[in-house]
């Protein structure tokens, strides 16, 4: 490798081992790695210097032709066994007798508080290769081992086979994933780490497998998931509630209904909701939120079949059910409707009067809407003969058309709650209220179908009126939804609250706002061009502020999974010249930046790749390539990140930018920029409220015939 001036790159690294002098070497790219272990061997006095290789201190990747591109000034090395010897030793001392030689032995393959041997593609393969796989299998399944050490074993088969190497089916057998099954269902007298990491495993299982994990699906009782989502242990609760949502994502479709309902009936929803309620006090780590966000999303696909299905027009039982919601509307009033008589559903706000369905066709929300009229019929029947009767008294151009209107706003909340869109692998996005009852959306269909009315009335609308109803209706909702409310009372009370002459105040404000802002008027371009610049400095100060208050990041395996409870941390220094960064035990309180063992001069970096071009991205999953991005110094070295939430994302990458001299340009970005620029021009035009500003300047007034004037202050 060499530069573009011509000199070759040169790599200053630190190369330790235990009970030998640290040596500072400068790799240089024309000197093969075996030539540098020879060396360094030398001047230890190794011998057999062909067993030995080099290895990374913190990450125990062992360093080959191949990856030393990836190697940054600063690095710490070590001089350890070759990968065959390394797998070769490693398993040996697993299989021996003296517990003390094996637990340091798993606890050096797994990496059970930090990088272990298993993390290594090159070592995983060699040991896979040499049956190690079914030594940790025995030890499981041995009646025998300590619990720390069945923990630990299970901790380094799952590390193996993330690799990839080898198939659960084909590895494993049934007989294993029910030992494994057995220690998860335990709930007491089982030592919590072999729960935790067995519920690790089965997760693992059930995403992986092709077969078994149908055993694990049929196997678990989630009655004791439950029971260990109550405990108080953070990583215990985290690997239950994903295996639950791992099983409910593999489930089919048609099945997913009763699953959810066997879920509710033991609880699960209630203690997720006890879990999101104590994050008031105790927040919740970005794991959780985004399990929950999973849940939450799951629930919501179990409508995306039937939003997405036509009525049969055909269907006798789905008909007689339509006269029956008719016949509670007009019945109820004190009316009895003639038996002879066919039900005209115009009465009800259907386009045709034979037949609703016919209103349902249209999909999304398809027959969906039927669901929820018919669950607002018999749920809140009092509410729903009000609806109907209100309008039946009114003119006929002032009814409200609840058909018609239903149909409309179940579609309008399938779009606010993305029934049927992907589930983002990063989202934390969550509205509590899901976690506290069964009938959610049905719910928010009943509040919704209300408020509706209300609004109607407050509008004085007409039937041509109906898209400017429910486009101020769709408004409300969204602005409460934006809210968080923790229940649906409180999104009701919130609902019913906004009114339309709140809402009409908040458009009108925020249409102005736009206004002033778009305005292509001279005198406001040049005031906007005049104070935009200081503007954007100020939201670049406060992005590299928080640069310099420094970010934990996500540590991943070399297969893209990320890493539970292993975490690195960087920070700009105060003078914004250098990135310091490093490993971390954990996130819970930020180190000092004189304890991050490695720094980038930002002289050096030469530019920043984002999303797919950033050179990791591999084999990240798609949710974390949109988070991730790379610092390119020294020609082809990078520092790759994976940010844990589109903010911390635009942060980072718009302080980045812009110390390398180039634009921000997130969407954040933009909208603070807007935020902030339309503020400040309010405050600066606020004494020019209600004064209408011209399009040019007033001409400037001829001069005087002489200045044979002043003024004299008596």
């Amino acid at each position: 490798m060499v530069t573009s001036d011509g000199v070759d790159s040169v790599k200053k690294v630190v190369i330790l081992k235990e009970g030998y002098f640290n040596i500072f070497e400068q790799l240089v790219p024309t000197k093969s790695l075996v030539d540098v272990v020879k060396d360094i061997c030398a001047r230890w006095t190794l011998s057999q210097a062909d067993q030995y290789s080099l290895q990374h201190y913190y990450t125990k990747i062992y360093l080959t032709e191949e990856n030393r591109t990836e190697l940054r000034d600063g690095d710490i090395l070590t001089v350890t066994f070759n990968v065959e010897l390394a797998a070769a030793k490693s398993l040996s001392d697993i299989e021996q007798p003296d517990l003390s030689i094996k637990r340091k032995a798993l606890v050096h393959f797994a990496g059970i508080d930090g990088a272990g041997q298993a993390d290594d593609p090159l070592f995983a393969k060699e040991f896979v290769r040499r049956n190690g796989i079914n030594t940790l299998v025995k030890i499981i399944e041995s009646a025998s081992e300590p619990p720390d050490v069945v923990a630990q074993a299970i901790a380094a088969v799952q590390e193996l086979m993330e690799h990839n190497f080898a198939t659960w089916d084909a590895t494993v057998n049934q007989e294993f994933v029910k030992k494994i099954l057995s220690y998860a269902n335990k709930t007491d007298g089982t030592d919590r780490k072999i729960i935790q990491r067995s519920l690790a495993m089965l997760e693992h299982i059930v995403t992986n497998s092709s077969t078994l994990f149908i055993l694990v699906m049929n196997g678990v009782k989630l009655e004791n998931l439950v029971y260990h989502i109550k405990r108080d242990d953070v990583k215990l609760q985290l690997s239950a509630v994903t295996l639950c949502n791992s099983i409910f994502m593999r489930m089919e479709h048609e099945n997913r209904t009763k699953f959810a309902k066997k879920l509710d009936a033991k609880g699960y929803t209630d203690v997720l909701q006890k879990i999101l309620a104590s994050s008031h006090t105790t927040p919740l780590s970005n794991d959780m939120t985004h399990q929950l966000y999973v849940y939450q999303s799951l629930l919501l696909s179990l409508f995306e079949p039937r939003m997405n299905t036509k009525p049969d027009i055909n269907d006798v039982e789905i008909q007689s059910k339509m006269v029956n919601i008719y016949d509670i509307a007009f019945e109820s009033a004190g009316s009895v409707k003639d038996k002879s008589t066919l039900p005209d559903f115009k009465n009800l706000g259907f386009t045709n009067s034979a037949s609703a369905l016919v209103d349902f066709e249209e999909c999304p929300p398809g027959i969906l809407a039927y669901d929820v009229i018919t669950f607002f019929a018999k749920k809140h029947q009092d509410q729903y003969v009000k609806i109907i009767l209100e309008n039946s008294v009114r003119d006929k151009e002032y009814e409200c058309p609840f058909g018609r209107c239903s149909q409309q706003i179940t579609k309008m909340l399938c779009e606010l709650l993305n029934v049927g869109a992907p589930i983002s692998e990063t989202s934390c996005d969550i509205q509590p209220m899901f976690f506290t009852t069964g009938d959610i959306f049905e719910e928010l269909y009943s509040v919704s179908i209300l408020l509706l009315n209300k609004t109607w009335k407050e509008m004085r609308a007409t039937t041509q009126d109906l898209p400017k109803v429910l486009g101020v209706v769709k408004d409300q909702i969204k602005r409460v939804l934006n809210e968080k409310p923790d229940s649906i009372d409180k999104f009701k009370t919130k609902a019913f609250s906004l009114t339309y002459q709140q809402v009409l105040r908040l458009m009108q404000q925020e249409a102005q706002e736009r206004t002033i802002l778009d305005s292509q008027s001279k005198p406001v371009m040049e005031l906007r061009e005049h104070i935009e610049p200081e503007i954007r400095e100020l939201v670049r100060q406060q992005r590299l502020a928080q640069l310099v208050e420094g970010q934990f990041f996500m540590q991943f395996s070399t297969r893209g999974r990320v890493k539970q409870d292993r975490y690195w941390y960087c920070c700009l220094s105060p003078n914004y010249r250098f990135l310091h960064y490093g490993d971390v035990p954990s996130n819970e309180s930020p180190p000092s930046i004189e304890s991050l063992p490695s720094k980038i001069p930002l002289s050096d970096v030469t530019g920043i790749e984002i999303g797919k071009d950033a050179p990791h991205t591999k084999n990240l999953k798609r949710g974390h390539i949109q988070l991730a991005f790379s610092i390119m110094y020294n020609q082809e070295e990078h520092l790759d990140f994976v940010a844990p939430t589109q903010q911390v994302f635009s942060v980072w990458t718009d302080a980045l930018l812009s110390l390398t001299g180039k634009d921000m340009s997130s969407k954040e970005f933009h909208d603070d920029l807007d935020m902030l620029l339309n503020m400040e021009m309010k405050l600066l035009l606020l004494d020019l409220e209600d004064v209408r500003i011209p399009e040019v300047p007033p001409p400037i007034p001829r001069e005087p015939d002489n200045y044979n004037f002043y003024y004299q202050h008596e």
